[in-house]
């Protein structure tokens, strides 16, 4: 057989793109045993090409079918034989894939050049192409993932068959400290930033939870804004998910403790990087949500999020490190404390008093102070009211812009019988003159 495909190598040239076998060394074989085996390998090369492209031999029962597919079993493993004689891991797919399996960087580019084709191959039971393989290695040269993927772009968009990770994925799981490949993506091939793995996450997902550099994840948001919002298969986004991986690691706890109990010294440079990757996600994330050009609401973000619990420590940390944030307003003139009255936790009302009390006395653009908010919300003395009230008891003494009542007043006409008789209680108690006003 060996010496049936020599004569066929010398008679038809390679159509499919498959290249002659490097040269091998040839201490202790002949010179026709070597002429052979390279004129089996590059055969096997075809034969598996042919193959793959002829799905009817796999199903079909013919005696040709069956004849094929045991041709192409034997020269696949004169394949093996030869790639293991040079040192690299056997592969059926070809040459390009075992000179990456075995870092062989420059003879894998020369490849892509010479054999453009091999680029193509993959297998179905796990449908890892060379493209994947170059992403799931960190080492992998910038040069070679960018000659990698502009060889076929379409590969850019293959899932593989275990977890439904796009190359753009993998590559994102080695991005901490460069951003040149995923740049290449998203300028070639966009769209590979909106797939979604088996896990429902996209590779800004896994970029966070990879601890991804910032201009990686800036890249991703860029291709689909869309995404910053995207919750996977556990209904968590990307913020969710950076916070989470970073908040659980050793040296993430450590920096977390310094830096709220104001321990300057302590903190270290990485937590700089994540504050920075964190404030990016939140102000980015409530900016596309609420369509708006302001990416710097990162405690409107936080209090919005429904995936980041209160008790996570990511609004205190917020505070601590920028306290004017407690004041800022957005498009429609809302504090964090107006927003945190209407949807917030009670001990979410009580850390943005505590941060500063002048945001109780702060209206919106629509002259609606926060404690109006509170009570139209449906809020009680107890979870919430008591505290904007106790950071500014003067605004007893305002009225509501629509209804011109006081706050007792608009608790008594809004609230249900059984949650307003508590709360227009303690509301007189504070300012017992305004029943004569």
């Amino acid at each position: 057989e060996a010496a049936a495909a020599s004569a066929k190598a010398k008679k038809e040239p390679n159509q499919n793109g498959a290249a002659e076998v490097p040269n091998l060394p040839e201490g202790g074989r002949s010179h026709r045993s070597i002429e052979i085996a390279r004129a089996a390998a590059a055969e096997v090369q075809a034969r598996l090409a042919a193959a793959g492209l002829d799905r009817s031999a796999v199903s079909s029962p013919s005696t040709s079918a069956k004849e094929q597919l045991r041709i192409v079993a034997t020269m696949a493993a004169t394949l093996a034989k030869m790639q293991k004689s040079r040192g690299l891991p056997a592969d059926s797919r070809g040459w390009l894939h075992s000179f990456i399996r075995s870092y062989h960087w420059k003879e894998a580019y020369d490849r892509c050049d010479s054999r453009p084709l091999e680029v193509k191959r993959y297998n179905d039971h796990d449908k890892q192409t060379a493209l994947h393989l170059v992403c799931s290695i960190g080492s992998t040269p910038s040069y070679l993932v960018e000659r990698v993927l502009s060889s076929w772009i379409g590969a850019a968009e293959i899932q593989d068959a275990k977890r439904g990770n796009t190359p753009l994925h993998l590559q994102c799981m080695n991005s901490q400290r460069s951003a040149h490949e995923v740049s290449c993506f998203v300028r070639m091939c966009p769209q590979a930033a909106s797939i979604l793995n088996l896990e429902g996450q996209s590779p800004l997902h896994v970029a966070c939870i990879s601890n991804a550099m910032l201009p990686v994840l800036k890249l991703l948001v860029s291709a689909d804004p869309s995404m910053i919002l995207q919750r996977d298969r556990s209904g968590t986004t990307p913020a969710a998910l950076h916070w989470k991986a970073y908040s659980s690691s050793i040296h993430g706890i450590a920096a977390l403790d310094a830096a709220l109990r104001g321990v300057g010294s302590d903190i270290p440079g990485h937590f700089e990087r994540f504050w920075s990757k964190m404030a990016f996600l939140l102000g980015k994330g409530y900016a596309y949500q609420h369509n708006t050009l302001n990416n710097s609401l990162i405690i409107h973000a936080i209090i919005a999020a429904e995936d980041i619990p209160p008790d996570s420590n990511v609004l205190s940390l917020a505070l601590k490190l920028c306290p004017d944030w407690a004041l800022q307003k957005d498009s429609s003139g809302n504090s964090p404390l107006h927003v945190a009255a209407e949807i917030a936790p009670p001990k979410v009302i009580r850390a943005m008093v505590t941060a500063d009390k002048n945001a109780a006395k702060m209206s919106n653009d629509f002259g609606q102070m926060p404690l109006f908010l509170a009570i139209k919300s449906g809020r009680t003395w107890s979870s919430g009211i008591e505290d904007i009230v106790r950071a500014a008891p003067d605004i007893l003494g305002k009225r509501d812009p629509e209804s011109s009542l006081y706050p007792y007043q608009f608790a008594a006409s809004v609230c249900s019988e059984e949650s307003a008789a508590n709360t227009v209680f303690e509301l007189l108690l504070a300012r017992p003159e305004l029943v004569c006003a």
